[in-house]
């Protein structure tokens, strides 16, 4: 007698209808090793700007799954590596991501996820998509005015 086997893989694709997540390559959902995958709503981020907090429980219905991840939270890119220092760094007491950066190699989307295990040892993912963008000065028309004069009234 033969057995078969059923393969079932879900692949997302780009979609004007995805919601906030923004869908522009292909990934699994969910990862086969995971217990729960869940896909935030993607930030926009100017490079250079001061450091900006995106609130998990503010942005998106998945505050569950946050609370469900223990003290040992990191943050990494989709390849693996920290995103501690280049890109953000995850505030397990607050439930947020602190979002920094100069470099510009870090111009363009960002793919990164905070993973951890729960009590049961089950891995828990969120996607975060960070999008970059350049920040460059305003390219003036005419020389600007850095001098004025200024008036006093006396009576």
């Amino acid at each position: 007698m033969r057995k078969t086997q059923r393969f079932q893989q879900v692949i997302t694709y780009r979609s004007s209808n995805a919601g906030g997540f923004i869908l522009y390559d292909t990934m699994r959902i969910p990862r086969p090793c995971a217990y729960k995958s869940f896909n935030l709503t993607a930030v926009d981020y100017y490079r250079g700007q001061n450091n900006y907090t995106y609130k998990i429980s503010a942005n998106n219905s998945h505050t569950y799954a946050v609370t469900m991840m223990s003290e040992t939270s990191k943050m990494i890119f989709h390849n693996g590596q920290p995103t501690e220092p280049l890109l953000a760094t995850y505030d397990r007491k607050k439930y947020s991501v602190n979002i920094y950066t100069h470099s510009e190699d870090m111009v363009g989307r960002q793919r990164t996820m905070i993973r951890d295990c729960d009590a049961m040892g089950r891995l828990l993912e969120l996607n975060l998509y960070i999008d970059v963008k350049e920040n460059t000065p305003p390219d003036f028309t005419y020389e600007m005015n850095t001098y004025w004069e200024m008036d006093f009234l006396t009576n």
